[in-house]
Parts: structure tokens; C-alpha cells; sequence
């Protein structure tokens, strides 16, 4: 695995997801995007090679970014016309979610969402974070190897 990656001052370790190029930004549109963009190469070794995220750009360009994979099964979002701007809805059992608050519409008060950590850089790129995983059973296992040594 390759180094922590960290933002300024936050102590918080980062893995990066994937880059968006400043011109995957530019073409970004108001509302609603979903994008398909190849993982990073450490991602590669580990997981699928391609991330799909959702992506909600509000009218001042900021925008909301998460995994466009759902929490209850892991089924993809899709947007359905009869649903208002911001709402998806899971491929596989029907959960809805608001892009914009990342809450679950349906079932109401489940889940929310977890919402990728951005590093947006001077040239207009992002990079997609996500926080590395806390595995304590790894470093206690690591711990108890060293104990064991004579």
C-alpha cells in the first residue's frame, strides 16, 4: 500500500480514489452527474479497476461527491424521471437517495450516505479521498508477532 496521503493541517490519513481532470470538471454539468473514471493505481491492485461516483454540482459549482454504490445491497444508482432533480434510486431493492444531503429518502432515517473528501488543486483538478481504514486487528497481530520474538 502506498503512503498515507494527507490535506494541509488534517491528521486524518487519505487513500486516493481517483483524479478527475480539470477537463472531467469543466464538462461537469448543473445538478446531477454520474461518472465511471479509472481507479488509482493502488486501487487497481487492490479493487475493481473502474470507481463510479455520483457527483452533484449546486449552482455555485461546489460539489457533492460519493460512491455511486448503495450501502443497504451495493446495487448502482439510477436516476428515475418521475423523482425530483437530486433523487436516485438503487438498482436493487428501490432505496432512494438525496444526492445533495446524501440522507436516504427511502426508507426515511436509515443510512446517509459517506461523502468522498476532495483536494481540489490550483490546475482545476481534483483528487477523490477516501479515509484509510482503522484495522486494529492487523496492528494487534503485528504487535503480538514482535511480543513473540525472543
Amino acid at each position: 500500500m502506498s503512503s498515507p496521503y494527507y490535506i494541509s493541517s488534517n491528521p486524518i490519513p487519505y487513500q486516493i480514489l481517483c483524479h478527475l481532470s480539470s477537463t472531467i470538471v469543466e464538462k461537469l454539468k448543473i445538478g446531477l452527474n454520474f461518472i465511471d473514471i479509472p481507479a488509482s493505481y493502488e486501487q487497481t491492485k487492490q479493487r475493481t479497476q473502474i470507481i463510479r461516483l455520483i457527483i452533484y454540482q449546486n449552482q455555485d459549482k461546489t460539489v457533492i461527491i460519493c460512491r455511486n454504490l448503495c450501502r443497504h445491497a451495493g446495487g448502482n444508482f439510477v436516476h428515475d424521471i418521475e423523482d425530483l432533480p437530486e433523487i436516485v434510486r438503487c438498482t436493487y431493492h428501490g432505496w432512494k437517495l438525496n444526492v445533495k444531503t446524501l440522507e436516504y429518502t427511502k426508507p426515511a432515517d436509515c443510512l446517509k450516505q459517506k461523502q468522498l473528501t476532495i483536494d481540489k488543486k490550483d490546475n482545476g483538478e481534483l483528487i477523490i479521498l477516501e479515509p484509510l481504514l482503522y484495522e486494529p486487528w492487523t496492528i494487534d497481530s503485528e504487535e503480538k508477532k514482535e511480543d513473540l520474538k525472543p
